[in-house]
C-alpha cells in the first residue's frame, strides 16, 4: 500500500491516506480527505492542496496561533486529474469554491464518487 500524509492548514498533526499504486488523482485524494475528516455541509467549497515540503523561495513563514510556522507554498496541485505521488506530504486548506457548480462535492458527485455517508 502507498501513503500520502496530509494535515489541515491550521492543524499540527498529519494523517495518512492509503491507496494502491504509485500516485493518486487529486480529485480522489480530495474525496478521501473529505471522508476521513467527515467534511460535510454545502457544495460550495473546495480543498486547496499544496506540497508541504516545497515552501516558496525566500519565504520564511509566519507563526500561527498554534505555534506552527505557516509558509506560502510554490507547488499547489490544481488539476483534478493531476497525480499526487506516493509518500507526499501535503497541506490542505478548505477554501470557497468559484461557484456552487464548481465546488468539490459537485465535482465528486458528477464523477459518481459519492463519499461514504452521502458527504452532505
Amino acid at each position: 500500500m502507498s501513503v500520502i500524509h496530509f494535515r489541515m492548514y491550521h492543524g499540527k498533526d498529519s494523517e495518512p491516506i492509503t491507496f494502491s499504486g504509485d500516485s493518486i488523482k487529486l480529485l480522489d485524494l480530495k474525496k478521501e480527505i473529505v471522508e476521513k475528516k467527515k467534511i460535510s455541509g454545502t457544495l460550495d467549497f473546495d480543498l486547496k492542496i499544496s506540497d508541504e515540503n516545497n515552501p516558496a523561495k525566500g519565504e520564511y513563514g509566519t507563526l500561527s496561533a498554534l505555534g506552527t510556522i505557516l509558509f506560502a507554498y510554490d507547488l499547489e496541485y490544481i488539476d483534478d486529474e493531476e497525480s499526487v505521488p506516493k509518500n507526499a506530504s501535503v497541506i490542505v486548506k478548505r477554501v470557497p469554491a468559484k461557484s456552487s457548480k464548481a465546488g468539490l462535492m459537485a465535482r465528486i458527485n458528477n464523477r459518481g464518487m459519492v463519499p461514504a455517508g452521502g458527504g452532505m
